[in-house]
């Protein structure tokens, strides 16, 4: 007779979705945050990241939960969206069991926010200032650090920092960019050599005027999101 395993069926599971949006401005690498109401039914008051409960009935996929409540609070197409990973336990939220899947949004700076009915504040954070704002509700402070470290990775041999800028920009903004994700100098020359010897970012064929000469703009392609270096930028973060 065949052996019956009888499976048990974990039920109300709190699925979720969070994201941790990252842009660049004021030469600081900033973070967006959202302030829960103080009647919220867990951490009220506290900082988290943008997120929420994914709507099974309305929702295709937890990416498309992720984009749709940060782009319903920022009002901009996203560019970049990369699924960071997928954080579960029973003592991260305390509703209950609960799993969320982490998308590491870059973006470009903007300034008018519109606060959701689930928070009462939201933010661009300097991520060298987030002590100010713990204790972070759930495990955001674990997934903050994770995504930091993925994007210095990524900035040390790809051009994803171009992401945090305009929709156009110049070299030098784009050089300044690098610099402050990686915590580090990094040479002008071998950083122009591989955009110049790639075709992950194209020139607009405008001009700015940066007071002291007119420098060329340039903007992302549908090849900028997997174009990756032979190399790694030189130098380590700290």
């Amino acid at each position: 007779m065949a052996d019956i395993r009888k499976e048990k069926i974990i039920q109300d599971i709190l699925v979720a979705v969070d994201t941790v949006a990252f842009t660049v401005k004021d030469s600081k690498l900033l973070i967006l945050l959202v302030k829960r109401k103080k009647n919220a039914n867990s951490y009220p008051n506290q900082w988290s990241l943008p997120g929420g409960i994914v709507n099974e009935k309305e929702d295709a996929s937890t990416k498309e939960t992720a984009i749709k409540k940060l782009q319903s609070k920022t009002g901009i197409r996203l560019e970049f969206v990369e699924q960071l990973k997928t954080y579960s336990g029973r003592e991260r939220d305390e509703r209950g069991w609960s799993i969320s899947t982490v998308y590491f949004v870059l973006m470009r700076f903007v300034s008018e926010l519109t606060v959701g009915d689930d928070v009462s504040e939201i933010k661009w954070v300097p991520v060298d200032e987030l002590d100010d704002y713990a204790p972070l509700a759930f495990d955001h402070s674990v997934i903050i650090d994770d995504a930091v470290q993925r994007l210095r990775e990524k900035a040390r041999y790809s051009l994803l920092p171009a992401y945090c800028l305009g929709k156009s920009f110049t070299f030098n903004e784009f050089h300044e960019a690098v610099e402050i994700i990686l915590r580090h100098p990094v040479q002008k020359k071998s950083l122009y050599r591989r955009i110049e010897s790639s075709d992950a970012l194209e020139e607009t064929g405008e001009m700015r005027d940066t007071g002291t000469k007119k420098a060329a703009l340039y903007r992302t392609n549908n090849k900028t999101h997997g174009y990756t270096f032979d190399r790694n930028l030189a130098g380590s973060y700290l």
